[in-house]
């Protein structure tokens, strides 16, 4: 999979937490049709705060919105405990 990444985090901290991410992503993505490798990723933040945004192609209903952002969320819990705020925003792009 691949994945188009913009963050203002050193590279060498980002790389880990996209990984997570669309590994645990990808399964809901299949399972509804969309492309993986069209799914733009968007990970910024200054500690103590972290977004993630997911940007699918296509029209996301409510429940897939909220699935793949759970899972992100999942994703991400271990490698961010000491973050204050993680937030998680999933976009569908008609």
């Amino acid at each position: 999979m691949s994945c188009s990444f913009s963050f203002h985090l050193s590279g060498r901290f980002a790389q880990p937490l996209l990984a997570a991410v669309l590994t645990k992503v990808t399964p809901l993505l299949n399972d509804a049709g969309f492309d993986p490798d069209a799914v733009d990723c968007s990970l910024r933040g200054e500690f103590p705060d972290l977004d993630l945004d997911l940007r699918v192609p296509g029209t996301v209903d409510r429940a897939l919105e909220q699935a793949l952002g759970v899972r992100a969320y999942d994703a991400l819990r271990p490698l961010t405990q000491d973050y204050k705020t993680v937030n998680v925003t999933v976009h569908g792009v008609p």
